[in-house]
C-alpha cells in the first residue's frame, strides 16, 4: 500500500512537472499591452520619415522601438519569438530594410565615397570574423578574404551587387530576432548600415587583391594603435632612412605634417607612416598591390602641388614596399626630417651660393635638357625681364604671352609687395605647346602621370627654384562661356606658381582663384566669369557641411575654377588689404581656421555660411535674368 501510494504522488510529480509549463507561463499585462500600441503607433511614423529622406529620424524610431519592446519581452518574461512581439519585431525588421535602401541609394556614385576597404572591411572585422574567420567558419561562411566574401557559403552569397535590400547581408545585419547577425554583442550601428548597403548598391567594388585579410585593409590608424616595425637585415636595396626618408620630407610633408596633416595622414614619423590615417593603413609590406601610398603616386594622384617626384624616387619607393617596407633608422617616433641628409638641402647650400648669372645659366640649361628630353622638335625661344618664354608655338605668339606674364607679374607685385627681381631666381620658365600632344607627352616624360582632358596647364615651383616653370597648352585667344582664352590661362598659372615659391603649401582653390580674379580684373567682358559664381553654388550644395569647401580635394579638378574664383573674389569683396593679409598668414604656415580667426576675426563655418549665401544670390540673379 505504501509503495503504491508513492508510486501515485511520483506519477502526479512528473505529470504536474510537465503541464506547469503552461500554468505558469507569464502573462502580458495591461501596461505591456499599452506599451507594445504605443511602439506600433511610432513605427508608423517611420515610412514617412524614409520618403523624405530623414534616415537619421527614421533609424532613432527603430532604435528606440526595439530597446522599448526588448524591455517588455524581459519585464513579461517571454521571447522575442513570442507572437504577443514576433510582428513587431518582424516589422522594425521590414522598415529596416527600407531605411537601408533610401540611405544607401542607388546607382554608381551613390556611395558618396564610400569604400570597402574604409568603409566595409573594418566593421566586417569586428562583427564577423568570429564566427566566419579562417577557423571553422560557420555555414561554410569565411569572410577573412574579399575572395571569401564573394564566394558565400551554404546558404548562399551573401551580397549581390546592386541590390542591398536583396542581399542576404543586409538581411541580417537588419534583423533583430533568431538569426540577426552578429547573433551577439551591439548590433551594427546606423552608420554602418548604412556604409554597408550604399557599397553594395553602388556594385560592391573592390580593386584591391582578393586574397588580401581584411584585417590588413581595416587597420584604422588610430593615434595611439600600436604599430609593427618591420626591422632591416642589410640585406635590403633600398634604405628608407637615405633613400625614402629625405623625399618624403621635401615632398610629402608639406602637406602630411602635424595635427593638420591633409586627409588626417601624418607621416611626420616612421610610426605615424606605418599607422596609416582615418581610411586605415597605406602601406602594406611586402603588398604593393593594397598599398594606398603607392596606389596614389603610381595613379599620378600624389604629390600634388608644386612637387615633382623623379624616376629614382618612384623606383625606390616601389622596391622598399617589395622588400617588406624595413626602418633602418635609430628611432621610429624621430621625426623623418632627421633621417639622412636630404638631396634637397645639399641642393639649397649649392644653390645659395649662385650669382645671378649663374642662376641664369642653369636655367637655360635646364630648360634645354626638359625640352630635349621628350621631343627633337625645334625649340623656339623668346626672353622677357622676367620669363624665358620657349616651346612649339611661333614666336610671335611666344612673344605675345611674355607680355600678358609680364602684365601678370606687375599686378602679384603691387599687390604683395614682392622684393626680389627677377620674382624667379633665373627666371621662370614658360613651356608653351600648339598642339595637346605635346603637352600631354611632356607631362607624361617629366612627370610620369596624365593630365586630366579640363587641364590645359599647370605649375611647378619649388621653394629652392632650381624646379621652375609652367606648362601651358595654347588652347587659342577666343574666349567662351566653357574656355577662358590663352590670357587668362597665363594669368592663372603665373599666380600659382609665384605662390608655390613658398615652402608652406597653399589651399589649390587659392592657388587657381587668384590668378583667375586677377585674369578677370584684366579682361572684364571675358564669358568665362560670367557663370563662374553659380556654377560654384552648384558644387558646394553637393557638400555635406559648407566648411568644407576649404578643404583641398573637396571639389573635382573640373569644378576648382568656379569654386576657386568665386571664393578668392569674396575674399576680395571684403577689402584687398585683408586678403594679402589672409594670404601671407597662409604663405606662413598657418591653416585656414587660425588665418581667418586673426585677419577675419571670424571661425571657417560662419565665412563659409556668408560665402554660401553670397554664391546662392548669384545663383539666382542668373535665373532671374533668362
Amino acid at each position: 500500500m505504501q509503495r503504491l501510494f508513492v508510486g501515485v504522488c511520483l506519477t502526479l510529480v512528473v505529470g504536474l512537472s510537465l503541464v506547469c509549463p503552461a500554468v505558469v507561463r507569464a502573462e502580458i499585462k495591461a501596461e505591456h499591452r499599452k506599451e507594445l500600441a504605443e511602439v506600433k503607433k511610432e513605427l508608423g511614423k517611420v515610412q514617412g520619415l524614409i520618403t523624405g529622406k530623414k534616415t537619421d529620424e527614421a533609424e532613432k524610431i527603430l532604435a528606440d522601438a526595439e530597446t522599448r519592446l526588448k524591455k517588455v519581452c524581459t519585464e513579461a518574461e517571454i521571447k522575442e519569438d513570442d507572437r504577443a512581439v514576433l510582428g513587431t519585431f518582424k516589422l522594425i525588421e521590414q522598415k529596416r530594410l527600407a531605411l537601408a535602401k533610401r540611405a544607401g541609394g542607388a546607382g554608381a556614385g551613390a556611395a558618396g565615397g564610400v569604400t570597402f576597404e574604409k568603409d566595409v572591411a573594418p566593421v566586417l572585422v569586428a562583427k564577423c570574423l568570429s564566427c566566419h574567420g579562417a577557423d571553422n567558419p560557420r555555414s561554410g561562411l569565411q569572410m577573412d578574404t574579399f575572395a571569401g566574401l564573394a564566394a558565400g557559403g551554404t546558404n548562399g552569397v551573401p551580397v549581390t551587387p546592386g541590390n542591398a535590400a536583396g542581399s542576404l547581408l543586409v538581411r541580417k545585419i537588419t534583423m533583430t530576432g533568431r538569426g540577426k547577425m552578429p547573433p551577439t554583442g551591439d548590433p551594427l550601428t546606423a552608420d554602418q548600415i548604412k556604409a554597408i548597403t550604399a557599397w553594395i548598391n553602388s556594385g560592391a567594388k573592390f580593386a584591391g587583391d582578393n586574397s588580401t585579410p581584411l584585417a590588413q585593409l581595416s587597420a584604422v590608424g588610430k593615434p595611439n594603435a600600436p604599430v609593427e616595425i618591420a626591422k632591416a637585415t642589410g640585406k635590403e636595396t633600398v634604405s628608407f632612412s637615405e633613400d625614402i626618408a629625405p623625399w618624403f620630407s621635401n615632398i610629402c610633408l608639406g602637406c602630411h605634417n602635424g595635427p593638420n596633416a591633409r586627409g588626417g595622414f601624418s607621416m611626420a614619423t616612421f610610426e605615424a607612416l606605418m599607422r596609416g590615417g582615418p581610411g586605415g593603413r597605406v602601406v602594406l609590406p611586402g603588398n604593393l598591390k593594397d598599398s594606398k601610398l603607392w596606389q596614389m603616386i603610381d595613379m599620378g594622384e600624389m604629390p600634388r602641388g608644386q612637387a615633382l617626384l623623379q624616376r629614382k624616387n618612384y623606383d625606390d619607393l616601389k622596391k622598399w614596399i617589395e622588400e617588406g617596407a624595413k626602418f633602418d633608422g635609430p628611432d621610429a617616433k624621430a621625426s623623418i626630417r632627421t633621417l639622412g641628409t636630404t638631396p634637397e638641402q645639399k641642393r639649397a647650400k649649392e644653390l645659395a651660393m649662385l650669382t645671378p648669372e649663374e642662376w641664369s645659366k642653369q636655367r637655360h640649361d635646364t630648360t634645354t635638357a626638359l625640352w630635349t628630353g621628350f621631343t627633337q622638335e625645334t625649340m623656339n625661344k623668346v626672353e622677357t625681364p622676367q620669363f624665358l618664354v620657349v616651346g612649339s608655338a611661333a614666336e610671335d605668339r611666344l612673344k605675345a604671352i611674355g607680355e600678358w606674364g609680364e602684365e601678370n607679374v606687375k599686378l602679384l607685385v603691387k599687390m604683395f609687395g614682392v622684393k626680389e627681381e627677377p620674382v624667379w631666381k633665373g627666371k621662370l620658365t614658360v613651356f608653351v605647346f600648339k598642339d595637346r600632344f605635346g603637352y600631354d607627352e611632356f607631362t607624361r616624360t617629366h612627370e610620369m602621370r596624365d593630365v586630366p582632358k579640363e587641364t590645359n596647364g599647370h605649375s611647378r615651383v619649388n621653394a629652392n627654384m632650381d624646379q621652375c616653370h609652367i606648362c601651358l597648352f595654347d588652347i587659342g585667344d577666343i574666349p567662351t562661356d566653357s574656355a577662358p582664352g590663352m590670357k587668362a590661362l597665363v594669368f592663372e598659372n603665373l599666380t600659382a606658381a609665384l605662390l608655390q615659391r613658398s615652402p608652406n603649401r597653399v589651399p589649390d582653390w587659392m592657388t587657381r582663384g587668384l590668378g583667375l580674379v586677377l585674369a578677370a580684373r584684366s579682361e572684364p567682358k571675358n564669358p568665362y566669369f560670367k557663370p563662374l559664381q553659380a556654377e560654384a553654388y552648384t558644387a558646394v550644395a553637393l557638400l555635406d557641411s559648407p566648411p568644407q569647401m576649404f578643404n583641398d580635394g573637396a571639389f573635382s579638378d573640373d569644378s576648382l575654377d568656379a569654386v576657386g574664383y568665386s571664393m578668392v573674389s569674396f575674399l576680395l569683396s571684403q577689402g584687398d588689404a585683408q586678403f594679402v593679409r589672409f594670404l601671407g598668414a597662409l604663405v606662413t604656415g598657418q591653416d585656414v581656421p587660425a588665418a581667418l580667426r586673426a585677419v577675419y576675426n571670424t571661425d571657417q563655418a560662419t565665412f563659409a555660411n556668408f560665402l554660401t549665401t553670397s554664391l546662392a544670390g548669384a545663383k539666382a540673379g542668373k535665373k532671374s535674368k533668362k
